[in-house]
């Protein structure tokens, strides 16, 4: 029996590798325009993206040059996302989703910065990120605001995994552009997000079983959402809001008696609870209950660590799932 918890739960659980764009989706956007004056976030936050782009495009050149193949694959990776990023905000409706016509009503408000000094990418990404942020606090529509947030997670993780021993694995394309979406309420949305962290802590304790208990770092991450998900629950009745228990069971995207496919499967159902926090941002315009902008986009990003430690490369556009 399929409950409407599994259905919150499931779609991005079998094909969260790939991204695959979002059912949920609206008609008609105020985020919609045929003419961006200089100083409109899209335009100037089209020239912080294509700045990220000419940047790791260097990056990408220093690394060929030194023969490291993996980080210039990355770094190659990066700026694909990045001009998919400046594309999206330039064409006429930036939810338009796979049928917007892409063709550029603009260009980018700031120019492509120098890429030196070398070393200072992660600043870079950094500063990106504050910039996305900024323009997703100011955003009246939740689905632009959901866009903000979503290029601010993809730069933040991005900043953090560059300060590692390497970014391993490169980010990946998938099919997931922006949409207009409908979130609900706040606490509609953190309702949602509890679920997905119920099907990560089954999808888990399924794995660990099946595995014999082998799994020390499966037992780990489920004990940590295992409080993550009290303390949603705690600040949803804080907020007047409440939880439903979790189901039986959940469908999992993949065998998990599969030894070779549980990474897989986890890294799927961590990419789930992302798209989670994504969809409550777009909930959220400012200091909300149960949780304010600013706390789900630091949530985010930390969140969006976990499916690439299962080796699941981070979406072009992460919450579109």
């Amino acid at each position: 029996m399929v409950s409407r918890r599994m259905i919150l739960a499931v779609p991005a659980l079998g094909a969260l590798a790939a991204c695959a764009p979002s059912p949920v989706v609206s008609a008609g956007s105020s985020a919609a325009s045929h003419t961006l004056a200089p100083d409109d976030p899209r335009r100037v936050g089209a020239g912080v993206e294509a700045g990220l782009g000419a940047f790791v495009e260097a990056r990408r050149a220093d690394a060929a040059a030194d023969e490291d193949a993996g980080l210039a694959a990355w770094y190659e990776a990066a700026a694909a996302a990045h001009s998919s990023h400046v594309r999206v905000l330039l064409q006429a409706d930036p939810l338009g989703g796979t049928r917007a016509d892409p063709s550029p009503i603009a260009e980018p408000s700031t120019p492509a910065p120098s890429p030196e000094p070398s070393g200072a990418l992660a600043q870079a990404y950094r500063d990106a990120e504050a910039s996305h942020r900024a323009a997703a606090s100011g955003e009246q529509d939740s689905s632009m605001r959901m866009l903000w947030c979503s290029l601010a997670v993809f730069a933040g993780r991005a900043a953090v995994a560059l300060g590692g021993p390497d970014p391993f694995p490169a980010p990946v394309a998938g099919r997931a552009v922006p949409v207009h979406v409908e979130p609900g309420t706040a606490l509609d949305s953190a309702d949602a997000l509890v679920s997905r962290l119920d099907a990560l802590r089954y999808g888990l304790e399924t794995m660990i079983g099946r595995s014999g208990g082998t799994r020390a770092d499966m037992s780990a991450r489920r004990d940590e959402v295992e409080a993550l998900r009290v303390e949603a629950a705690e600040r949803i009745a804080a907020a007047g809001g409440r939880t439903a228990g979790p189901e039986l069971e959940y469908e999992l995207g993949g065998d998990p008696d599969d030894e070779d496919a549980r990474d897989g499967i986890w890294a799927g159902l961590e990419d789930a609870v992302l798209a989670g926090w994504l969809r409550l941002a777009a909930a959220t315009p400012g200091a909300g209950l149960p949780y304010g902008l600013d706390e789900i986009l630091d949530r985010a990003v930390a969140q969006a660590g976990q499916a690439p430690a299962r080796g699941l490369g981070t979406c072009w556009w992460p919450g579109w799932v």
